[in-house]
């Protein structure tokens, strides 16, 4: 990503930070429709369940922390660990969303349903989340200059158009 960035002016720099940052939001809506259809697939898997007060909503939760933990170690060490770690959680998030999401009345759901699970919420959450997030922290410092840059282009433009530049000083520089 660092060299998609370098290859960007001022502009496109900022756009395309805030980009990332819709992605991480997107992500965030979209962990929160993960998580419960988790808690809710996991509920339908046809095994009894001991303590269904708080355990549920933990064992809800350990696949997205697990696969932010695995995406995490994946992203920024090449831990095979890591990966491992994600790819065993997202199996497991892909497994239980799917339970939920397939009504057995619906033959279109036995297809459609595995596909969004994994493709919308499986990687459309954790992963996401990780490479939107790893993105916009890693470009931070690039997006404040770019910004700055920017601010000052449409300042200097601004102020050519209200007579109070000839237009020589910032634009080029």
């Amino acid at each position: 990503m660092k060299k998609l960035f370098s290859h960007l002016d001022s502009a496109a720099g900022v756009l395309m930070y805030l980009g990332f940052g819709f992605l991480l939001l997107t992500s965030v809506m979209l962990a929160y429709d993960d998580y419960w259809s988790s808690l809710y697939g996991y509920a339908l898997l046809p095994t009894n369940k001991i303590d269904g007060s708080i355990t549920i909503y933990l064992v809800a939760a350990l696949p997205q922390v697990l696969q932010l933990v695995g995406w995490y170690l994946w992203f920024n060490d090449k831990s095979r660990i890591g990966l491992a770690l994600a790819i065993g959680a997202a199996t497991l998030d892909w497994t239980t969303d799917t339970m939920f999401k397939v009504d057995p009345n619906v033959t279109a759901s036995w297809f459609t349903a595995p596909l969004e699970a994994f493709f919308l919420y499986t990687i459309g959450s954790e992963f996401l989340f990780n490479f939107a997030m790893g993105n916009l922290v890693s470009q931070f410092p690039r997006f404040m200059n770019n910004l700055v840059d920017v601010m000052e282009t449409i300042s200097d433009g601004i102020s050519i158009l209200m007579g109070k530049s000839d237009g020589r000083k910032g634009f080029g520089d």
